[in-house]
């Protein structure tokens, strides 16, 4: 298999997109750099920027393949047309034949057990999520192939069909809102997708159990939904609470499991409760993107030509503190609350110098603003219409 031609790949773009590829990059891969906001403007280009990032960082990491097993590129948007249009717009191998060369898939977080095995085939792999189908799971059931596929894994590890009664409860329990006929082509369809993929990865499907059966204790829970379902008790609520915590434990081994190196989040600002919230949603994208130092550490590029308003007036009703965004996000960026302390101090001595000058009529003073510009230029980079 050959690598990316590099040069190829980086001849279309423009003069200004090629000086923000390759800053991106040496800022990425040379300087320590782990995460990097793409602030351009909007219609300048920012996927195609991506694009040629991906490019330079498939040629770092080619050498290192056999070492890697696989390069996985991971694409999160909020919209799912958009996730599956750009996941092939950034493969940068292109198609054969109408075919991609390499893996390139949009799907679920949770529908990830029919992919593995083929990843693990695959040197280079794009994948897309959106966040609202992968990583938000509270309370939900998901959609009716998700709960077929999780039906199959767990039919034989759980004895589903110990005795008729109990297949029965487990049918009602998987297949919720969907009626009896149709869940049947339903399982059907999932028996046939996970056999022609080879099956489940043994690996996946090892954490996936011991994570079931741990400290969640969603065996018992299952056993008690099946009994009182048995004794004749409507357990509908009870079914969709178990389903959200399946998934859930599903969606954190498989994102154990992807290890990603580049994770591309495209106007993030649309999802941006992901990068430093407190709820299960944030802390199970945390796992994706967080340094836990497996194969390598993954590198994360946010795009948004538009994530705050230029100007909000202070406790305005109705608007949101983007100044405090503004913080969140830096910190995330340079990796640390004490960063994020040692920016709000140069950006408060910024507003108090701009403040000193309007009264006294002279300039801002060049050591606070280069302070700030500093810091911010190692993680951030913008480009506007006017300087183009």
């Amino acid at each position: 298999m050959d690598r990316p031609d590099t040069q190829r790949l980086l001849q279309p773009l423009k003069a200004f997109q090629r000086r923000t590829v390759e800053y991106v990059f040496r800022r990425l891969y040379r300087e320590g750099v782990k995460r990097f906001l793409v602030a351009d403007e909007v219609g300048l280009g920012k996927t195609l920027v991506a694009r040629g990032v991906i490019a330079l960082a498939l040629e770092e990491l080619w050498p290192r393949l056999d070492e890697l097993k696989r390069i996985d590129i991971v694409y999160i948007c909020s919209n799912g047309d958009i996730a599956r249009q750009n996941i092939n717009r950034l493969n940068v191998f292109g198609t054969e034949d109408g075919e991609s060369k390499h893996l390139a898939v949009a799907t679920r977080l949770t529908m990830l057990p029919l992919h593995l095995n083929k990843l693990g085939k695959n040197p280079v792999n794009f994948i897309s999520f959106t966040p609202g189908t992968s990583f938000n799971l509270r309370s939900s059931g998901g959609i009716g192939d998700e709960r077929a596929m999780l039906y199959q894994l767990l039919a034989i590890p759980w004895e589903f069909g110990r005795d008729r009664g109990r297949r029965k409860a487990a049918r009602r329990i998987f297949r919720l809102g969907i009626g009896k006929g149709n869940w049947t082509g339903y399982l059907q369809r999932a028996a046939r997708a996970i056999e022609e993929r080879g099956g489940v990865d043994p690996e996946l499907m090892t954490a996936f159990l011991a994570e079931l059966n741990g400290g969640m204790g969603l065996r018992r829970e299952f056993e008690e939904v099946v009994e009182a379902m048995l004794s004749g008790e409507p357990q509908h609520d009870s079914s969709l609470r178990f389903l959200g915590k399946i998934r859930r434990c599903l969606a954190i081994v498989c994102v154990r499991r992807l290890e990603p190196d580049l994770i591309i989040l495209d106007e993030f600002q649309r999802f941006k409760d992901l990068i430093d919230g407190d709820d299960d949603a944030a802390a199970l994208a945390r796992e994706l993107y967080s340094f836990r130092g497996g194969r390598t550490d993954p590198r994360v590029i946010l795009l948004s030509a538009t994530p705050y308003r230029l100007y909000t007036t202070h406790g305005a009703a109705g608007t949101e503190s983007h100044h405090e965004d503004l913080l969140r996000t830096v910190e995330f960026l340079l990796g640390s609350k004490s960063e994020r302390e040692t920016f709000e101090g140069e950006l408060r001595a910024y507003g108090e110098d701009l403040d000193s000058a309007a009264a006294t009529g002279r300039s801002v003073k060049s050591e606070v603003v280069g302070a700030l510009e500093k810091r911010l230029r190692r993680v951030m980079v913008r480009t506007e219409r006017l300087s183009v």
